[in-house]
């Protein structure tokens, strides 16, 4: 369990630049570093007394994992050096009196809501303020989407890719939301294999993507089987009761079979799903994956 989160700058070396370092103190360091290895945490800024206040914490808002409070020129120093490094880096380490257990990790292509510009209705267009922040060109993606203006949601869903792609070219687990964006741009569009193909790939990048399962799962309606998987394994992300209702009547249509046994089964097959596992694997049980550049060209394509 972690009990508080600090923020400091720090380098990997003598020579190095220092970067925004998350330290998470935690009465559990291994099960809450398979917590964060396994979900996409997010950072989101807003402003309090004066400052800003970052929240953080897990795919349900409503796990906070701990929240920072900055004055504005600590947030705009973190935010310029996250540019920089393009990432964060967390260590968690145990909250008792001399303990010496710690794990790094680092978060490529993660950017935080230093300054709160997530934390508005309407993005700023004050690039000093937002530029890069994970999550702003999403939002834009939807203005533009529910406008109809489909070429321009395009150019913001690029720009967020790219914040989410590595130095390399390849893409970290950020990208998967990337997609879904993508799928609901198709879905306006009306290009249902385009829908369905982005909400799978998604899932191939961050399997644990909790909007992404739902949207695949309204596409896999006619296919009970498919369905149950997918509303499982969104079940075991965000366990909730409105949801589990929501699931097994939907599931119970489905299979036309009573609410009662599709809640049993739904929630036998709920517990056995291993988070730590894909979703999709090839015949020697490898995770399945996509090359950017097939991604990079089938949302182009939607221009």
């Amino acid at each position: 369990m972690i009990t508080s989160v600090h923020i400091t700058l720090a380098g990997a070396g003598d020579n190095a630049a220092p970067t925004p370092t998350v330290l998470f103190f935690s009465t559990d360091v291994e099960g809450d570093v398979a917590l964060l290895e396994r979900f996409i945490p997010t950072a989101t800024g807003s402003p309090h007394g004066g400052g800003i206040r970052l929240t953080w914490s897990l795919p349900d808002p409503a796990m906070v994992l701990g929240r920072v409070d900055l004055s504005h020129d600590e947030a705009s120093e973190y935010q310029a050096r996250n540019r920089v490094s393009g990432g964060v880096d967390l260590l968690v380490a145990r909250d008792a009196p001399g303990a010496t257990e710690r794990c790094a990790l680092r978060l490529d292509g993660f950017y935080a809501d230093w300054l709160g510009a997530l934390s508005v209705e309407t993005p700023s267009d004050d690039a000093d303020r937002v530029a890069p922040i994970t999550g702003l060109a999403l939002r834009r993606a939807r203005i533009w989407r529910d406008a109809g203006c489909h070429a321009h949601a395009v150019l913001a869903l690029l720009d967020e890719l790219a914040l989410a792609s590595r130095p390399d070219g390849s893409l970290t687990r950020r990208a998967a939301y990337v997609c879904h964006e993508a799928a609901l741009l198709a879905e306006a569009m009306r290009r249902a294999d385009a829908c369905e193909y982005f909400e799978t790939v998604a899932l191939m990048l961050y399997p644990n993507c909790h909007d992404a399962l739902i949207g695949l799962a309204l596409r896999a309606q006619g296919d009970p089987a498919q369905e149950m998987k997918l509303l499982a394994r969104a079940y075991a992300v965000r366990p909730c009761q409105d949801d589990l209702r929501l699931y097994v009547r939907t599931l119970a249509r489905s299979e036309r079979k009573p609410p009662t046994l599709i809640e049993e089964a739904f929630l036998s097959g709920a517990a056995k799903v291993r988070l730590d596992a894909p979703l999709f694997q090839d015949a020697v049980g490898q995770p399945l994956r996509v090359r950017p550049a097939e991604i990079l060209a089938h949302l182009r394509a939607l221009a």
